[in-house]
């Protein structure tokens, strides 16, 4: 994406409220991260900090620029998942939609 596109305030769709969450403390994100056993992207932290923590997004596709400022490819997210929704790695695995994903990781949105 290019980085004059970026304008993260207008990324969030304001009129589904229900799944955004209350920012998050910094003792609130380190015990998310110590009961998910991973540490989480200073991106993603920076993001909900300075946004809303989490919701849905205004658009679902996302251009993918190379070197010469063409599209080569789109990426699909419909939301992004606030901190703090699931409170262990547990509970992670068994949250419904993500049973059949990979075990590599957070899962931060879906398409």
């Amino acid at each position: 994406m290019k980085a004059m596109d970026l304008d993260f305030k207008q990324l969030w769709n304001e009129r589904k409220a229900e799944f955004r969450r209350a920012i998050f403390t910094e003792e609130e994100k380190s015990q998310y991260e110590e009961n998910l056993q991973y540490k989480l992207p200073q991106s993603y932290i920076s993001l909900l900090q300075n946004t809303q923590n989490g919701g849905l997004l205004k658009r679902n596709c996302f251009p993918i620029y190379d070197e010469n400022q063409n599209v080569k490819q789109l990426f699909l997210c419909s939301y992004i998942s606030s901190i703090c929704d699931l409170k262990s790695e547990k509970a992670r695995k068994a949250y419904p939609g993500l049973v059949n994903l990979p075990d590599i990781g957070i899962y931060f949105g879906k398409i």
